[in-house]
């Protein structure tokens, strides 16, 4: 295997372009946060989402979900030529 780094000004570039992306979304979501939860399911994943998903069918209480994952929307997440490589873009 060879190894090969990642473009590092189009990592920057593309993180700059997503953070602009999401902004809207983010300020939506930190406006809608409510003082009270019934119920907070933290590092959620996905058996975490389906339980989260049946509390939240009770239209008597209230749920938030929490993921502090970094973001996914990343080369090495969304290309599959990376999924092999390290944080830094080297292959395994």
């Amino acid at each position: 295997m060879t190894n090969r780094k990642v473009d590092s000004n189009f990592d920057n570039g593309y993180q700059t372009d997503f953070a602009e992306r999401v902004r809207p979304n983010q300020q939506k979501l930190t406006a809608e946060v409510k003082p009270h939860y019934d119920f907070i399911v933290c590092r959620s994943g996905s058996s975490g989402s389906v339980v989260a998903r049946r509390l939240a069918e009770n239209p008597d209480v209230s749920v938030l979900r929490l993921e502090a994952s970094s973001m996914d929307d990343v080369p090495n997440v969304t290309q599959a030529i990376q999924w092999f490589t390290d944080q830094h873009g080297i292959h395994l």
